[in-house]
């Protein structure tokens, strides 16, 4: 009988000891696993904030580039404005020369300066 108590003991002790192990693994576990999320939300943090910056990099770089272009494209149209008023001041002379040569071809005689200048609309 107490071969029987003793090896029941032992197995009762060995359960008790089993069941310790296991609510102290499960234990184990459930840090593990708020460790490993809480690792992943730190992650997903990171990653978002990365984002984030890179998004704010890109529209900083864009911005001054927009503006970079756009100073370049006023500077033309600055210089395309000037050209157009140079040309416009040879418009007229460019009208009389070739008003003499008409008159000059159809009547066979060099017209004179009033001549020509009648010929031209007035000025504007």
């Amino acid at each position: 009988g107490g071969t029987i108590e003793a090896r029941d003991a032992k197995i009762e002790g060995d359960l008790a000891q089993a069941r310790a192990l296991r609510a102290e693994a499960d234990v184990q576990a459930e840090q593990a696993k708020a460790e490993m999320e809480a690792a992943r939300a730190s992650a997903q943090a990171v990653a978002a904030d990365a984002k984030a910056k890179a998004r704010a990099e890109i529209a900083a770089g864009l911005a001054a580039e927009e503006a970079r272009v756009a100073g370049t494209i006023a500077a033309a149209e600055a210089r395309i404005q000037v050209a157009r008023d140079e040309a416009m001041t040879h418009v007229r002379g460019i009208g009389a020369e070739t008003a003499g040569a008409i008159i000059e071809r159809l009547t066979g005689r060099s017209a004179s300066e009033a001549e020509v200048e009648a010929a031209l609309p007035a000025r504007a």
